[in-house]
């Protein structure tokens, strides 16, 4: 019965994957086939009801969630389908008496819906209160300090200030309502579940955590939370039935979840759509199951719910089931071995509020982590120092920044939320502070004198614009949904298109406040004295805005600040000052005023630079203005100069390889230069530049081999569809002027397969690029074709 249950799947998911197109490494539904997708998975729903029939123990409770999950995205693309419908209230009628309900007469698609009008009305007073921090979109002046206007400037300051205190506040605000609310709705959900199943055997309580205990939910949020008991039932006769009663409690919980309709199809880890265990077996990709309010998903690393995780993976062998009694749940906060923390639970379970059941329940636990913490405190600082080094690396500002240059995609969680909050969070750890909201933690670092007012202030704003910029993501999409999407996608006109996004969500002043101060912490984080030292690397720093501005690609402001900048230089200090030039040297040649550009490096002239990143990095962009103003000869003599330099000085690796590209690129030097397998833009910009460059200069069989291989690393690497077309280009050209026509004929096929299949058609992709590209296609066809 269960083999032929699991051919009758893979069956279904082939003719599904039929329904679908390829984008990328996933599979998504095609528009024009929903109908038949829609039935597909209904019949895949009701062959998992068949299966949670014949399996037992954990496997019927998860193959019954992922029934229902499929009859509810059958619903969610067919909502008028009566039968789809009445076979979802069928399923959850049954699983009531499956779980041996006491109140088998429930309907779980009802209570579903009083939860959804609670949800709505959540999300529409977010909505009601996030306009009123809509975020004064003039709030974008920049101010600088000057004796000649002292008195102006304090009273504009003042102003500025004033007008972020006060979204400070709001954004608080917000932020307490929906976490209250969001508790309530969870609340209620438990209640529900309770009079269903009946009094329960034990004291319990449902405790929440990431983001909910954090204060930093949205109302499109998972819910992660367990399922705590009261001490001393691991000892009693009926364990197991309190263990059984409680598990069907979370799958009644669930289903009533579920039946939201929010609950995307590859959170329940259905083998044959989502195997996240096996290569290649993760390739369904929901797009029409709106993401919303759900439980944490069954992918590995994720399951941080009652039935917790049942998959393994090579790193993490532990399966977990996170219902538990109090001592035993405090287990998981000191792991005696690294391996049974693969789980990630130790760290989420020491920020925990309070959701439903027994406060003394509740108190217990929390009473048992701070002691625990207590007794492993030298332990967890050296974890968390470590940890915190990692992090700064994993989500460093600068690098994010660039990575957005020829992307098509930004994550608002990483880059406007994260960034931030993970420090901000690991400092209140430090600094044994107990709460847990990055509003909270920051307000308890001032009163302990660790960070000043000013700091404080700082911090607080950039945790306001974080929330903020995350939640007003979610509500523009009536979903969870972390990614800014690229007007221009795979082609990007203007490199500070999807900054531009960024700027239109939260305004381009908070956009640069943020990460400025996010940058700064990081700094400050990497520092061997991280706790005493956060007020000196936290001051007001021109140098860290305007290489924020210069990396965020927004050079008009830059520009413009600078100006303003240059009346009140005495203020800052010659380091501050030179590398500031360069920021603005590099504006003009990103905005194409390679002139101005050169002019503005004309002031280092005799200037004692002695930090050599620095020195190489002007060489370089004075490089890269005399190329374009087409002064060869100079470009040859300073690429050569820059070369010399950079090959001589000590240099941070990934910098020194990047500025080293940029002079073979412009000398057309291949001696050793091998192309390095990443899909770091910058990297890879010039390794196509070195291409471009040899073809230029007629060196086609250079230019060939080097193509190759940069060809070979991006498709390995999976690299932009942008430089993929452009290497075929390059290629293509090169091997025509070879008379090398069956190899050229491929290329040139391969960019116009791209160009018509992959990139829109606007102002900056003509018809006459397609028309070139169609023209050398039939001339090599011609001059192939054998005569007649």
């Amino acid at each position: 019965m269960a083999d032929n249950l699991s051919t009758r799947e893979n069956e279904l998911a082939e003719k599904l994957k039929l329904c679908c197109v390829k984008e990328g490494e996933k599979w998504k539904e095609n528009e024009e086939n929903i109908a038949k997708s829609a039935i597909l998975l209904h019949q895949m729903g009701e062959l998992y009801f068949a299966k949670s029939r014949t399996d037992a123990g954990i496997e019927s409770k998860l193959n019954l969630i992922r029934c229902v999950t499929l009859l509810n995205a059958a619903v969610t693309r067919q909502p008028d389908n009566e039968v789809f419908k009445s076979n979802l209230s069928k399923v959850c009628s049954s699983a009531l008496i499956h779980a041996n309900a006491a109140d088998r007469t429930a309907n779980l698609v009802e209570i579903a819906k009083d939860v959804a009008t609670k949800v709505h009305e959540m999300r529409e007073k977010a909505r009601e209160m996030v306009t009123t921090v809509e975020l004064d979109v003039h709030h974008d002046q920049v101010v600088f300090t000057s004796e000649v206007n002292k008195n102006k400037i304090e009273k504009e300051s003042r102003s500025h200030k004033e007008t972020e205190i006060a979204e400070i506040k709001c954004m608080q605000k917000v932020q307490e309502d929906i976490t209250t609310r969001y508790k309530d709705i969870m609340k209620f959900i438990a209640a529900q579940c309770e009079e269903v199943m009946g009094s329960p055997l034990c004291r319990y309580c449902v405790i929440g955590m990431g983001s909910l205990a954090r204060k930093e939910i949205t109302p499109y949020s998972d819910f992660e939370h367990v399922i705590v008991l009261e001490d001393g039932v691991q000892e009693r006769a009926d364990n197991e039935q309190i263990l059984e009663y409680f598990r069907w409690f979370a799958v009644i919980f669930q289903v009533v979840v579920i039946n939201l309709g929010e609950t995307i199809i590859p959170a329940v880890a259905i083998p044959s759509l989502n195997d996240f265990s096996m290569l290649g077996g993760d390739w369904f990709f929901d797009v029409y199951s709106k993401r919303g309010v759900s439980f944490d998903g069954f992918m590995p690393k994720a399951c941080k719910s009652p039935l917790g995780r049942t998959q393994t993976t090579d790193r993490g062998t532990f399966t977990t089931e996170l219902i538990r009694p109090v001592s035993k749940m405090v287990e998981f906060v000191h792991p005696k071995t690294k391996e049974e923390d693969e789980y990630n639970v130790a760290d989420i379970l020491t920020k925990v509020c309070f959701v439903a059941g027994s406060v003394e329940v509740f108190e217990e636990f929390r009473d048992g982590v701070k002691l625990c913490l207590a007794e492993n405190r030298k332990y967890r600082d050296i974890n968390l120092l470590t940890q915190i080094r990692k992090d700064v690396n994993k989500f460093d500002v600068i690098r994010d920044l660039l990575n957005l240059l020829g992307a098509d995609r930004a994550n608002i969680k990483r880059i406007l939320y994260r960034s931030l909050t993970l420090f901000i969070s690991a400092l209140g750890q430090l600094h044994q502070i107990e709460e847990y909201s990055c509003f909270d933690v920051i307000t308890a670092l001032r009163q302990k004198n660790v960070i000043s007012d000013a700091t404080a202030h700082r911090l607080l704003y950039a945790s306001a614009v974080a929330c903020f910029a995350r939640l007003k993501v979610y509500q523009n999409h009536s979903k969870q949904h972390d990614e800014v999407i690229s007007g221009k996608r795979y082609y990007i006109s203007t490199e500070n298109d999807l900054p531009c996004q960024l700027a239109d969500i939260i305004g381009e002043q908070r956009l640069v406040l943020y990460l400025v101060t996010a940058y700064d912490l990081q700094v400050a984080m990497k520092c061997q004295e991280v706790t005493d030292r956060l007020n000196h690397y936290l001051q007001e720093n021109r140098r860290s805005r305007f290489k924020v501005l210069r990396y965020a690609n927004l050079y008009e402001r830059l520009l413009q600040e600078w100006s303003q900048l240059k009346e009140h230089l005495p203020l800052i200090s010659s380091d501050d000052e030179m590398w500031i030039r360069f920021y603005v040297a590099g504006a003009h040649r990103r905005n194409r005023e390679y002139r101005q550009g050169l002019e503005e490096l004309r002031w280092f002239d005799g200037k004692d630079i002695k930090d050599p990143l620095l020195h190489a990095n002007l060489i370089v962009t004075k490089v890269k203005c005399l190329y374009n103003t087409k002064q060869w000869l100079e470009t040859v003599k300073w690429s050569q100069k820059a070369k010399q330099f950079i090959e001589e000085h000590d240099l941070p690796c990934s910098e020194k390889h990047d500025l080293l590209c940029w002079c073979l690129c412009y000398l057309g030097i291949l001696s050793y230069l091998e192309p390095v397998p990443t899909r770091e833009p910058r990297i890879m910009t010039c390794e196509l530049n070195i291409a471009n460059c040899l073809m230029m200069a007629r060196c086609y069989s250079k230019a060939v081999e080097h193509s190759n291989k940069v060809l070979d690393n991006l498709l390995l690497s999976k690299g932009p569809l942008k430089q993929i077309r452009m290497i075929h280009h390059i290629l293509a050209v090169c091997l025509k002027e070879q008379r090398l026509h069956d190899e050229a004929l491929v290329h040139f096929k391969a960019e116009l397969e791209i160009r018509l299949k992959y990139v829109p058609s606007d102002q900056h992709l003509t018809d006459q690029d397609i028309k070139a590209v169609e023209e050398n296609i039939a001339e090599i066809e011609r001059s192939l074709k054998p005569p007649a």
